[in-house]
């Protein structure tokens, strides 16, 4: 439970204080530690009880959270005081003045730790009555759990659903079939609706059939205008990461379309293409009605497919050309063989090791004694299964049968520890790590370079308990659509705030809240009472939300002395960020949206900062204080051409953990050619992107990039000599984009043998004198992946192409109306470039329409992948 990771924590902020402030502190912070591991012992039972509707049990396992949360406080103070001290050493006149406040501070910390004692104490004595037995020995140092590989669920293999999805299958592509029809996959969260759905829409017969399709997401917050800006943007292939930097041009207009111009934009994408739209989970009848009126029948093939709960969502008996298809639950030997499938995996079945097959065979009746407890709902016996794969011997599937059997299946997870041995990244990945393995969570999207989960997916149904139980322990609240007769005293530690107004009558309701999560508000002036409320904030995310006096509330944030998380992303700021000089605990801020004139060289002097997004005119000013730990740094600059870089570069020299690094140049500067020299012996920086002209316009040696380069992307660089000669020698690179303008020489590019020994993916724009491009055998021995953006027309495809030996798959985009010229050219009978592409196994042909230009665009700004069609070689 989400308590005991708590106390966890606590005793893990105590351990870690060594408190040299004053003499006194260390005796109590060992008194407090003591204290909290009896309470640990206490907790398993309280918690017990709690969940069956014990309101004793309930309120003291509330006053155990108020007390860590507490203990967070005063470690805070500690450390914050600490830091001031090492800023101040070897300034004996600034140690002279500020010792009259420090000592106010020191009381202030040993008052707090004094009354910390006091509740504890009573706290412990309330808790006896829960106490099993007492600890032998009290450790307060975390261990550290072993992290494995995630076994992922095999999608391909779906058990007790094959007759669907033959039905599904023959209603989408029937040729005979020229109205629009609009299939509905029925039943009851859990079942597997979306995994058969997307086993069918991924499928190579479905993808190849439609010239358009789209998968959007309905779920229960949705909204009409909602639904149709996602069908949009998946239709123009938004719904993935651009090829292509102008791609936020398009997106911009998109979230300022108003819903009647929306559904233009969709028609009119629509009424000549055969489509597939998919709309997952789809509750309100009333925003089905209001889509299927926009998606039209062309009488061409067309098709929309479901998914819901609602089988009155779809009425055949009303819409003539719909079918339902209600999915059962799955049988007890169909349920034995899908716990099967997700505890050993798909490849049991065909393996040839006895010793594998003994434990099937001897873990087996208990599996099919388990199975049945899950009721026939795929979901349930995955994440059984995934409980079962980490524990493969019999002693432990009978212990887990033993607590299963006669009750229902629930998913119950623990929170892993505070850990002081990792950094923050290191931490998250492995608490993602496990909520995979344990089938909570599904990945839904991996980083190409490094393998890393970029997006997750979890199910409605997992997603509808984790946030009762959550709410059910107080660890947090969503409100929504904030009025006035919900302000009524908010008891939440973590709050999640959609639409609607911050303001005094809404603060003051709170209850010193750890995080606010908030998006779309209407943020008001504060009164000095208000900002009390405020000063214990760690998370404060206010994302695309109204400022209505920007300057009144930077007084606001200097009392958030606390904060890790400032989140200010697409607000509507525009000036300095002179209150960050009292954030001396921040590791993120996210300022991707308002306009920063300045940012006070004491921001740069806090020693926590990980992860700093800013667009605006900065300057940084360096001093020898600044932080040496940046993790990640994001830079939109609107500069002139004269821009002072050095203090920048001077910045940059100082980082020794910086692995991202974006800058994209606004207006007239230049990236000075020497940004790459401060990474060359720091051996951290993995991903860079540069968007922008490089003055001088050329890479240096290969011996002045970083080697640690595993993606690297150029756009509107204006290289005057082929790059190719220098990035072919960087040692680890993965990834390459040469996008828009990143090479504007006189001669087409060219690879040698053995260079790029890693490359698995390269992406070019056509402006790069791609046409011209050749390589040796040899070259690009890895290259698996190669993307081609045609936005300026080729008369033919590069003679590289013939030489690339290992390449998988092929893409090229072209405007449509370049379409008839590409299909003649790659033609298998008589295609010029046949020759160059035959031994390639798969091409994909990406074709732009022109939806926002009357007359005949310029090919530089593109608009997006409309749609794609699948050339199999």
């Amino acid at each position: 439970m989400m308590i005991q990771a708590k106390v966890a924590a606590a005793l893990a902020r105590l351990s870690g204080l060594s408190g040299t402030i004053s003499r006194d502190l260390p005796r109590k912070i060992e008194w407090i530690k003591k204290e909290l591991v009896l309470i640990q012992c206490c907790l398993e039972d309280a918690v017990s009880k709690l969940m069956n509707g014990d309101e004793d049990a309930k309120q003291w396992v509330k006053e155990v959270k108020e007390v860590c949360y507490q203990i967070e406080d005063m470690a805070d103070n500690v450390e914050q005081l600490e830091e001031g001290r090492k800023r101040r050493e070897g300034n004996f006149f600034k140690q002279c003045v500020d010792m009259p406040g420090e000592m106010i501070v020191i009381r202030e910390i040993l008052s707090h730790a004094e009354s910390i004692m006091f509740t504890i104490r009573e706290i412990s004595d309330a808790g006896k009555r829960y106490a099993s037995q007492p600890p032998d020995e009290v450790q307060y140092e975390y261990q550290e759990s072993s992290f494995v590989d995630p076994h992922f669920v095999d999608e391909t293999n779906i058990i007790g659903f094959e007759n669907e999805l033959k039905t599904l299958v023959s209603l989408l592509i029937n040729p005979e079939k020229k109205d629009r029809v609009v299939i509905s996959l029925v039943g009851i969260g859990g079942l597997g609706k979306t995994t058969v759905a997307k086993k069918v829409y991924n499928s190579a017969a479905v993808r190849e059939y439609f010239e358009m399709s789209a998968w959007v997401i309905a779920s229960h917050w949705c909204t009409t205008a909602g639904l149709l800006k996602n069908i949009l943007k998946e239709l123009l292939g938004l719904g993935q990461k651009s090829y292509n930097n102008t791609t936020e041009i398009t997106l911009n207009n998109l979230e300022k379309m108003q819903e009647k111009e929306m559904i233009e934009k969709i028609q009119e994408l629509l009424k000549v293409r055969k489509y597939l739209v998919v709309i997952d989970d789809l509750w309100n009848v009333e925003i089905w009605n209001d889509i299927q009126q926009v998606l039209l029948n062309s009488e061409n093939g067309s098709r929309i497919l479901l998914t819901t709960q609602n089988l009155e969502m779809v009425k055949p008996e009303e819409e003539p050309l719909s079918h339902n298809i209600e999915l059962p639950l799955l049988s007890d030997e169909d349920s034995w063989e899908l716990l099967k499938s997700n505890v050993f995996g798909s490849s049991f079945s065909s393996s040839d090791d006895d010793n594998y097959k003994s434990i099937i065979d001897e873990l087996e009746p208990i599996g099919r004694t388990l199975a049945p407890t899950c009721r026939g709902l795929p979901l349930a016996l995955v994440l059984l299964g995934g409980l079962l794969s980490k524990n493969n011997n019999y002693s432990a599937w009978s212990d887990i049968a033993a607590e299963t059997l006669d009750t229902e299946l629930t998913p119950s997870e623990g929170l892993i520890p505070y850990n002081t041995k990792c950094t923050f990244e290191q931490t998250a990945h492995e608490y993602l790590t496990i909520l995979i393995e344990r089938r909570l969570v599904q990945v839904a999207q991996r980083n190409g370079t490094t393998g890393r989960v970029k997006k997750i997916w979890i199910h409605s149904v997992v997603y509808s308990w984790c946030v009762g139980q959550a709410q059910k322990n107080g660890f947090f609240d969503i409100v929504e659509n904030l009025s006035e007769r919900e302000c009524n005293l908010l008891d939440s530690y973590n709050l999640f705030v959609y639409n609607g107004k911050l303001d005094n009558a809404f603060v003051e309701s709170l209850r010193n809240p750890r995080s606010i999560v908030a998006s779309s508000l209407e943020v008001h002036e504060l009164r000095q009472q208000s900002f009390s409320k405020l000063h214990s904030l760690r998370l404060f995310l206010l994302e695309n939300s109204h400022f209505k006096n920007w300057k009144k509330l930077e007084e606001a944030f200097l009392k958030m002395r606390h904060l890790r998380y400032l989140g200010l992303r697409k607000a509507n700021i525009w000036g300095d960020a002179s209150f960050t000089r009292n954030l001396t605990q921040l590791q993120t801020f996210d300022a991707r949206g308002p306009f920063v004139t300045n940012i006070v060289p004491e921001f740069w002097n806090i020693q926590t900062l990980r992860n700093v997004y800013l667009t605006g005119n900065i300057v940084p000013t360096v001093t020898s204080n600044a932080t040496r730990r940046l993790h990640k740094l994001h830079l939109e600059l609107h500069i002139p051409t004269n821009y002072d870089w050095k203090p920048f570069l001077q910045l940059l020299e100082r980082q020794n953990e910086l692995a991202f690094l974006t800058i994209r140049i606004k207006g007239n500067g230049t990236i000075p050619a020497t940004i790459f020299s401060p990474f060359i012996n720091q051996g951290n920086l993995q991903f860079l992107k540069l968007d922008g002209r490089l003055n001088p316009p050329e890479l240096p040696a290969s011996t002045g990039l970083p080697s640690t380069l595993l993606e690297l992307t150029l756009i509107k660089s204006h290289l005057k000599k082929d790059p190719m000669k220098v990035l072919e020698l960087l040692p680890n690179l993965i990834l390459l984009r040469l996008e828009y303008g990143s090479y504007k020489g006189a001669t087409g590019m060219f690879c040698s043998i053995g260079g790029f020994p890693k490359l698995q993916e390269l992406k070019l724009d056509g402006s790069c004198k791609v046409q011209g491009w050749k390589a040796e055998a040899g070259a690009l021995p890895c290259l698996v992946n190669l993307h081609i953006m045609a936005y300026d027309f080729m008369e033919k495809l590069p003679e590289a192409l013939s030489n690339l030996s290992s390449l998988k798959e092929f893409h090229v985009t072209v405007y449509e109306e370049d379409s008839s010229w590409l299909a003649t050219r790659i033609n298998q009978e008589n295609g010029d470039d046949w020759c160059k592409i035959q031994h390639v196994p798969f091409v994909g042909v990406h074709l732009l329409p022109n939806l926002y230009f009357t007359e005949k665009p310029n090919r530089t700004f593109s608009t997006a992948n409309a749609y794609i069609r699948h050339l199999s070689v």
